[in-house]
């Protein structure tokens, strides 16, 4: 795993990326190991563990696990930003992804509170980002998702190894011209444990629809604010 998850690290079953290349380097890995790659590593770190993995007696590299990072109707211009990897079908209505924390992911950034497990705030902008692409996939990318209500629970921690997000479509249905009302169950599963849940009512507007929406509700507040304004004078 990458380096903003080194408190996770045991030198044992779990390193770091700069740890086990050391390893590799030094002609002395764990023997019979088997490399699989954790969160907050970019396919140049694969590249570089796997150039040196090369030609060692007992040491197999799987493959780089995540190749689709999914900027499908998430609004992110950073791609160390998307955290949905592989988004798919599985059965009409439920979708499933890999989690993938890129090492420049700016939830990373300025957090390092000694915790061995990610932050709750990372989980939620993942299960949006996974609620945003999967409208986008399949309403189109130009309706806007807008969230109305969410019941969030955390049962287990997560920890910065592989897990895969779920989407389950519950209820989708037109409300009214241009918009659709949603219930989507978002989660995130780890070694076969569900350790965090998000339930979104939500709402997907047309792209038109939305910005009268938000020009009503703006003109509304500018004028109750000149109002309490004018009062105070």
């Amino acid at each position: 795993m990458g380096a903003p998850f080194t408190p996770f690290a045991d030198g044992a079953r779990i390193h770091t990326l700069d740890t086990f290349l050391t390893l590799l380097e030094c002609g002395s890995p764990p023997p019979e190991c088997e490399a699989r790659a954790g969160q907050g590593l970019s396919a140049r770190d694969w590249a570089r563990l796997e150039s040196a993995a090369a030609g060692l007696p007992g040491v197999r590299v799987e493959p780089w696990p995540y190749r689709r990072p999914v900027a499908l109707g998430v609004h992110k211009t950073d791609p160390a930003n998307l955290l949905v990897d592989g988004l798919r079908e599985i059965e009409p209505g439920e979708f499933a992804a890999g989690l993938h924390v890129d090492p420049g992911c700016g939830m990373l950034a300025d957090r390092d509170n000694g915790a061995r497990h990610l932050p709750g705030m990372l989980e939620v902008e993942a299960c949006l980002q996974l609620a945003m692409a999967v409208t986008a996939l399949r309403l189109g990318e130009a309706w806007a998702f807008v969230t109305g209500r969410t019941s969030i629970a955390f049962p287990a921690f997560l920890f910065p190894l592989p897990a895969e997000l779920r989407l389950v479509v519950e209820d989708d249905r037109p409300a009214g011209r241009g918009f659709r009302d949603l219930v989507l169950a978002a989660s995130i599963e780890q070694g076969e444990r569900v350790v965090m849940t998000m339930d979104f009512r939500s709402r997907a507007f047309e792209p038109a629809l939305i910005r009268e929406a938000e020009r009503r509700q703006l003109t509304s507040l500018m004028d109750v604010t000149a109002s309490v304004l004018a009062g105070r004078r």
